[in-house]
């Protein structure tokens, strides 16, 4: 297995992936460039780029490599993907959120939804950072326990195999264009950045302020700008308990997060 990352965004290539009971196969995983370019994506390619938003995003998530059962009623292998919630208690299901990449759906109360989830087993779990392997006695999903800090439960590989794999990555050359565009869009929204962020230091500093910006946080803040923007347009909000996450992880302990928006009508 070869973890790559491009960007924050994170991908395996090289796998061989099968089952006893299942037809054996061997999958190559692409990268993200290739998986734009071709414009589709392979089960397990979809489980990992949602994944890799999710982390990217601020969450503390990873990829589920188990099995559901097809409409023929056998059993084939999927990537979802799960987020834990700092704070609570994973073992009992409380803050364990399950991702499906191609249905859309997105499981939040373990114990009460277990009989409504399309997902079979959980075999081993990985991010950037880590892959355990379930060790537990049942790998059913209604007996996982999620507490991957348990050695009982997830059997981890070793930091030494995971990390140089990691620091050897190669960075990311940009952002990839699916379509050309007759704008600069990204030196445009740059530029208007910019100016924005000068006023602000300029009307801080009259004021007798010191301004320091945080770019991590800034990142996980354009989740927001983004929901309330859907919001305004379709009336509905979106992703706030996945940004109350993100933030809590963001901010360090002993520290308050507070902010407001506010709205500019031309």
């Amino acid at each position: 297995m070869r973890l790559l990352e491009k960007g924050g965004l994170f991908l395996v290539c090289g796998v061989s992936f099968a089952k006893p009971d299942w037809p054996r196969r061997s999958d190559i995983w692409h990268s993200l460039h290739t998986v734009l370019a071709k414009g589709k994506a392979t089960v397990e390619e979809k489980g990992i780029l949602l994944c890799s938003l999710l982390h990217s995003f601020g969450l503390d998530a990873y990829c589920v490599m188990g099995s559901c059962t097809a409409d023929s009623g056998a059993n084939h292998g999927v990537v979802w993907c799960v987020s834990l919630t700092p704070g609570m208690e994973w073992g009992a299901g409380e803050g364990v959120v399950l991702w499906d990449p191609l249905g859309g759906g997105r499981y939040d109360n373990l114990n009460a939804s277990v009989r409504d989830i399309p997902l079979n087993t959980v075999g081993c779990i990985f991010n950037k950072n880590n892959f355990l392997a379930n060790i537990q006695a049942s790998d059913a999903i209604g007996h996982v326990r999620f507490d991957i800090g348990n050695p009982r439960h997830w059997k981890a590989m070793g930091s030494a195999m995971v990390q140089p794999v990691a620091e050897s990555l190669t960075p990311s050359s940009g952002p990839i264009p699916l379509l050309p565009s007759t704008h600069n869009v990204f030196q445009i929204e740059q530029a208007v950045e910019d100016t924005l962020r000068a006023l602000v230091v300029e009307h801080r500093r009259h004021l007798g302020l010191y301004t320091l910006w945080d770019e991590s946080l800034g990142f996980i803040l354009s989740s927001a700008l983004s929901a309330y923007e859907t919001e305004r347009i379709v009336g509905v909000t979106v992703g706030n308990a996945d940004f109350q996450h993100s933030v809590k992880r963001a901010v360090p302990e002993g520290n308050t997060f507070k902010v407001f928006s506010i709205l500019f009508s031309g």
